[in-house]
């Protein structure tokens, strides 16, 4: 899974929560402000790409970056590989957080992950002791460090770094911004941290799940960057089943998690999650609800399910960009009309009903976080 979407791009629901219309988010772009307290000075003024330059030890603008390379004024909209004719840089490592209004949930478990992220690809953000506190909380989602080197290339040297950056996105309005780090765009240099500013699509509270027939395609599950073509690929597959996401089973049919958001779900009064072993993706926001679940003293236990166990269940998903939602449906070949299994026509009014009032509550709990 990926949470860019917490889990590959900008996901789409059909029931969103909030709709906001194409004048509204030009209207939105214009609010976002140079970056004052961000790192290095002003850097984000608009939707757009930012490229991290190491000896100023600040983000620039994509564009002016390229300009330098080229020696030469702009021409046309800027390229992907910052105006040297090759090709994009492969994705490494990535993290997307949701913000509202300034305020992000837990913003530091983010900066966590894609710091230890980076880590195990050989570049470093933060001072080695900040590294250790992070291996600490994070030691098993990322695995064993390989990547491009014996040891860390220090990328970023500011410590307060990421308290910076948190600043830098009291802007109005919701967005989606996502920091990168890409493999080296020339032989011979270092990967390359870049940051993109992107207006949040309109968020949803309930979703259909497309199940595929082939398993979880990842070959990085433990990092969120290298696969996310692949699960965008999977979700426009999804779009055909007018599905909002996919299903990621392991080979054997045991589910894992959707392509872009962590699943749990209910067996009774305990909470659920898939076994942590099978390849699951450290989610942010599913590690928020499980905590606070064990806070109120609610059971929670890692199982190893095929589907059929959830066609009946009171299943969720989760990731950063929508919160929490209800999966509604599964859909997937088997069925005339595509549709595999609706969880409420398992069960009565009066339960379904309950259901409903335990996620409002849930729900209502995480927005508020």
């Amino acid at each position: 899974m990926s949470e860019d979407a917490e889990h590959g791009g900008a996901e789409h629901s059909s029931e969103p929560r909030r709709e906001r219309g194409e004048g509204q988010m030009q209207e939105q772009a214009q609010e976002a402000r140079p970056d004052r307290g961000g790192p290095g000075g002003p850097a984000f003024e608009a939707p757009g790409l930012w490229v991290w330059n190491r000896r100023s030890q600040r983000f620039e603008e994509e564009r002016s970056a390229a300009d330098r390379a080229e020696g030469a004024e702009p021409a046309g909209e800027p390229s992907e590989d910052g105006g040297t004719g090759q090709a994009p840089p492969a994705l490494l490592a990535a993290d997307s957080w949701f913000v509202r209004d300034g305020h992000v949930r837990a913003f530091d478990r983010h900066a966590a992950r894609f710091t230890l992220a980076c880590e195990a690809q050989g570049a470093s953000l933060v001072p080695g002791a900040a590294l250790g506190l992070i291996a600490q909380e994070q030691e098993t989602a990322q695995g064993a460090r390989g990547g491009l080197g014996p040891g860390p290339v220090a990328l970023v040297e500011q410590p307060d770094f990421w308290d910076r950056l948190a600043r830098s996105l009291l802007c109005r309005g919701e967005w989606f911004p996502r920091i990168e780090l890409v493999s080296p765009v020339r032989e011979g240099s270092v990967p390359q941290l870049r940051f993109r500013l992107r207006p949040a699509p309109p968020r949803g509270e309930a979703v259909s799940l497309w199940v595929p027939e082939v398993p979880d395609p990842r070959t990085h599950p433990a990092v969120k960057g290298p696969d996310l073509d692949r699960l965008a690929q999977l979700r426009t597959q999804a779009a055909e089943w007018h599905s909002q996401d996919a299903l990621l089973c392991t080979p054997e049919g045991v589910v894992v998690e959707a392509a872009h958001a962590s699943l749990l779900w209910w067996e009774e009064d305990a909470l659920c999650v898939p076994d942590p072993r099978l390849g699951v993706f450290a989610g942010v926001t599913v590690g928020l609800l499980v905590e606070e679940a064990q806070r109120r003293g609610i059971e929670v236990r890692e199982r190893r399910v095929p589907l059929t166990d959830l066609l009946s269940r009171e299943v969720w998903i989760a990731n950063a960009l929508h919160g929490l939602r209800r999966v509604r449906a599964w859909t997937g070949r088997g069925a005339d009309d595509g549709v595999l299994a609706r969880p409420a026509d398992f069960v009565s009014g009066d339960v379904e009903r309950q259901r409903e009032r335990r996620f409002a509550r849930w729900s209502a709990w995480l927005e508020a976080q």
